[in-house]
């Protein structure tokens, strides 16, 4: 297990080379006209953008202690989300559909509640992504191995107040002003022709894991994570007629968690840190399809993040398989709409000067 750590740090140590040698290059493309762009990228900043898609990108929870394995899962297999995108800003609503299969077993395994909402800046090369999301009420997936004589449809073991908080931050830039990332997160703009670039970025997480149904004489445990990453990732996308595109890219990187554990007792608090250098690996592909009036797509996400414990040799690999699938229509925007915002606009490139 000791010998998988230095991987992440090759794989980091190469890609910065990387960036540093092919500097100048980047600097050259940058310096192209706009009309040698708009061969490449062609946008869709006037109109309106409303998109929802469903991803299956959710919150499993799992403990160890000892030979004893804790598998929680909310009452959900996905996730859905509304966006609307206009100009530079995109915002999304994240929450449960009830409907969609997989997201209604109440009776056997409790009620989830989630909710959340996503905030996207992009201005030129530079881009910025915030979100918050909660989850309440998750299930113990492997009831049968703490419940004698379990059979399918009995219910399984709830916590109806477990509960998982997530604030994320996320910066970085493109370093090809030929690459489209806006085709990419919001579809905003459509790339024309094959291209790829660098993403170097920061990101910073909070996530909070709080069982908050102990009563007295029970314990329970609240545990408050940061986490500070550095990335250098590298995307790109090839082009088929225009419309059509497939897009692949993997983003090394290495940071810090800092993990503050409350364990409640009914004596009193017992309070715990650690600092634990972590690494993590992340892997994107999808395809999609997009005309002047709409489009659709699907990404598969694949993330893994490894650290070992301070002052133990236990270490601590994490692997992540999700999915998602979108669909979006334009709409002409109203004329106020596109007048507040070239009144943002100008401001913004007014404090730059």
């Amino acid at each position: 297990m000791k010998k998988q750590l230095p991987i992440p740090y090759w794989a980091y140590f190469f890609t910065v080379v990387f960036i540093v040698g092919t500097q100048d290059a980047f600097a050259q493309r940058a310096k192209m006209d706009s009309n040698t762009i708009k061969q490449y990228i062609q946008g869709f900043h006037q109109q309106i953008h409303l998109k929802i898609s469903q991803s299956t990108d959710i919150e499993n929870l799992s403990q160890s202690s000892g030979q004893v394995n804790y598998l929680l899962s909310p009452n959900n297999s996905s996730i859905t989300r509304l966006n609307f995108t206009y100009r530079f800003i995109s915002f999304n609503l994240r929450f449960i559909a009830k409907f969609i299969p997989g997201n209604n077993d109440i009776l056997t395994k409790g009620n989830t509640i989630s909710n959340g909402l996503g905030f996207n800046f992009a201005h030129r090369q530079f881009f910025t992504q915030l979100s918050y999301h909660k989850t309440q009420g998750y299930y113990l997936e492997n009831s049968p191995d703490f419940v004698p004589g379990w059979r399918p449809g009995d219910n399984y073991l709830q916590f109806p107040d477990l509960q998982y908080k997530e604030y994320n931050a996320t910066f970085f830039y493109s370093s090809n002003p030929l690459f489209s990332y806006n085709a990419l997160i919001n579809q905003t703009e459509r790339q024309l022709k094959s291209v790829g670039t660098w993403l170097p970025g920061i990101s910073i997480r909070n996530y909070i894991i709080d069982n908050q149904g102990s009563s007295n004489g029970s314990s329970s445990q609240r545990s408050n994570n940061f986490e500070y990453m550095l990335s250098a990732g590298y995307q790109y996308t090839k082009v088929i007629n225009k419309s059509w595109f497939g897009t692949l890219g993997f983003t090394p990187a290495i940071g810090l968690l800092n993990v503050n554990l409350t364990t409640r007792l009914p004596l009193g608090d017992i309070a715990s840190k650690e600092n634990n250098t972590v690494y993590r690996l992340r892997g994107i592909g999808g395809i999609g399809y997009q005309s002047n009036l709409w489009y659709a797509g699907g990404y598969a996400n694949w993330n893994s993040l490894t650290y070992k414990q301070e002052n133990s040799n236990v270490q601590n690999r994490e692997d992540k398989f999700s999915y998602q699938i979108y669909f979006g229509i334009r709409l002409r925007s109203p004329k106020y709409l596109a007048a507040k915002t070239a009144a943002v606009e100008q401001l913004i490139e007014s404090k730059k000067d």
